[in-house]
Formats: structure tokens, C-alpha cells, sequence
């Protein structure tokens, strides 16, 4: 994560989760809870406090956060306080796998300390951070394509700024024309350094084109890693014959072959295309699959305040981006699961 995505990560920190004093929700629960699980002492619901608490779990906006904050809150246990995981969590603690109340007291107790800590740890980090760094500003209008080139699809020297620079122009020049937009409309915004990063402000089209192919392109390479993982499992058997596995990699080969074309057929029954366009999307199509197979990241956000984003259009394809960016996050988690196993 870059120093000023840190910041945005604290930034956010204390507008949706401190400011709200979400940790005072907590204290409270374990309050009255300890109260019940003492023995002579009348007997108080507790019904508001959870339900204060579930609510208030709930309300910080995850969605603000780009994929490496999202990592980098996990990492440091925060979703597990936060969103829908602390929810079910809670109504874990408190009705399925209750053992007393005294144990459930403990358990929210211990939610509040480490989410305590959390704040308090980040507190000191934004203090001598934010004086001296401040958050990237909202730089584009409708919708942010965030590229991490990383893993194989790194960039280690200038053989390789080349070669993924060429790569992502195809990339954005396929995508623009296919949606009947000159590639100047993609605008590059932002580079960082580290894992490079690139930051690109496209229109909602080009966002929708874009995460449609890449969740197709997931799709292909979720069939092939899955065939691969059966054949490497074969082959760990030490059969005499290994004609399965061998047959089992040759039908892996010939899907990834056909994945492009695939791709490409299914984005040019919704477009008309002419022969240029189509031929721009091919290459784009061939370079995110190189791209993606070699681990490389793409993050999709959409601007909230943006006013264009009322049109009943638009919030159809702001809804159909987000719904193919979850699928999109499933796939990759799977996907690096299965790479770990093939390898």
C-alpha cells in the first residue's frame, strides 16, 4: 500500500469508525452483559445495546476503501470488528454457540480491547503521518481503474515498464474504441512507486467493458487451474499409467486457447463492432489475460458524489460494475488458493 493510500485508510478510519465511537457501542454490550452474569443482580435486556451494536457495525462505508486498504484492514483485524463479519460474529457470541452469558461477555470484551487497540495504534501512526503526506484527491469524474503490477505481472526493469506499458495501451485503446470513444478518453492520473501502480480515470462504459472481461477471463482461468490442480493430484498418486493426467493437462491447454476467442465472441454479440474496433478488442482481450494469469490487479472504483450517477442508465451500469467487481474479487481469492496448490 502507498503512503498516501495509508493516509485515505486513516482518514476513513476516523471518519466512519471513531468519530461514530463504534468502541463505546461495544463497551456497552459487555456492560450490561456482565451485569446479567452476575449472580443476586436483577436481570436487564440487553436487546437495545445489540441492536446499537449490529447497526453500528455495520454503517462504516467499506466500499470507500480500494483493494490493498481492504488488505490491509483485514491484516491488521478490522473487518473482523467492522461490516458483515463482525455482525455474524456478534449474533454468534450472543445466540448460536452461547455457552453463558459470562463467556459472551468475555468474548464482546475482547472485541472491544483489540478494536481499542486498533485505534489507538493508528492514531499515533495518522498523527505523525498526515502532517506531512495528504491523501490522493478525487481526480476523476465518474469511475478509477487502479492497476497493481505485481507477481508476474511486475515491473522490475525497463524491458518490462515497456513491455506492460504497450500492453495497457492496447488494453485501454481496445476497450475505448469498442465503446466508441477515442483512447485519449482515458485519462492516466497517477503513478506510484513500490508495486507499480497506475491509476487511470475512464467513463462508466469503459469501467463496464473492462470488469466484463475480466470476470470472463477469471472465469476461463478458474476452469483451467481447476482441470490442472486434478491432474497435478494424479500425478502425486504415482500411477503406472498417467494417460488421465496427461489428458486432463491437454483439455486445460485447448480451453485456455479458446478462452480468448470465447471472450471475445460473448463482448461482440453486445457490440457492433467494425473491423478496427474488433480487432483493437482482440488484442486488448489477449493482453489482460496475460495480465491477470500472471497476477496482476485491477481495481474498479465508482465516484460517490458524482450527480451523473442519479441517471437511471448510469446507476444500472454502476450496479452492473459492482456486481461483476465482487464476483471479480471471489475469483482472484480462489484463484490464488488453487495457483498455490498447482505451483
Amino acid at each position: 500500500m502507498q503512503v498516501d493510500e495509508l493516509v485515505g485508510f486513516l482518514q476513513w478510519l476516523d471518519k466512519e469508525v471513531r468519530k461514530p465511537n463504534l468502541v463505546n457501542l461495544y463497551q456497552q454490550l459487555q456492560a450490561v452483559l456482565n451485569q446479567i452474569s452476575q449472580q443476586g443482580q436483577p436481570k436487564p435486556q440487553f436487546e437495545s445495546q445489540r441492536t446499537a451494536l449490529l447497526e453500528g457495525v455495520m454503517k462504516p462505508n467499506l466500499e470507500l476503501l480500494n483493494d490493498s486498504q481492504l488488505r490491509f484492514a483485514d491484516k491488521m483485524g478490522l473487518l473482523n470488528l467492522v461490516g458483515q463479519r463482525a455482525k455474524d460474529s456478534i449474533e454468534d457470541v450472543l445466540y448460536k454457540n452461547v455457552i453463558d452469558i459470562a463467556t459472551s461477555a468475555q468474548k464482546i470484551g475482547q472485541f472491544h480491547s483489540t478494536l481499542t487497540t486498533i485505534l489507538k495504534k493508528t492514531a499515533q501512526a495518522s498523527e505523525g503521518l498526515t502532517d506531512y503526506v495528504e491523501a490522493a484527491p478525487l481526480d476523476y469524474d465518474e469511475a478509477l481503474v487502479h492497476i497493481r503490477f505485481q507477481r508476474d505481472a511486475s515491473i522490475k526493469n525497463i524491458v518490462d515498464l515497456r513491455q506492460w506499458g504497450d500492453a495497457w495501451f492496447e488494453i485501454g485503446r481496445g476497450i475505448a474504441l469498442a465503446n466508441k470513444l477515442p483512447p485519449e478518453e482515458i485519462k492516466v492520473i497517477g503513478a506510484s512507486r513500490g508495486s507499480l501502480v497506475y491509476d487511470l480515470a475512464v467513463t462508466y462504459a469503459i469501467a463496464s467493458t473492462l470488469t466484463g472481461i475480466i470476470l470472463l477471463v477469471l472465469k476461463v482461468a478458474d476452469r483451467v487451474l481447476e482441470l490442472r490442480k486434478k491432474a497435478e493430484e494424479l500425478r502425486g498418486m504415482r500411477l503406472s499409467n498417467d494417460k488421465a493426467a496427461q489428458e486432463l493437462e491437454k483439455e486445460a491447454n485447448q480451453i485456455e486457447k479458446d478462452g480468448q476467442a470465447d471472450v471475445l465472441s460473448t463482448l461482440k454479440a453486445s457490440k457492433n463492432l467494425d473491423g478496427e474496433q474488433g480487432n483493437a478488442l482482440a488484442i486488448a482481450i489477449s493482453k489482460i489475460f496475460d495480465f491477470v494469469s500472471g497476477g496482476g490487479e485491477i481495481d474498479v472504483h465508482i465516484r460517490r458524489d458524482q450527480k451523473a450517477a442519479d441517471k437511471p442508465l448510469d446507476q444500472k451500469v454502476i450496479a452492473e460494475i459492482k456486481q461483476s467487481f465482487n464476483e471479480i474479487k471471489r475469483l482472484e481469492a480462489k484463484l490464488l488458493l488453487l495457483k498455490g496448490k498447482t505451483e
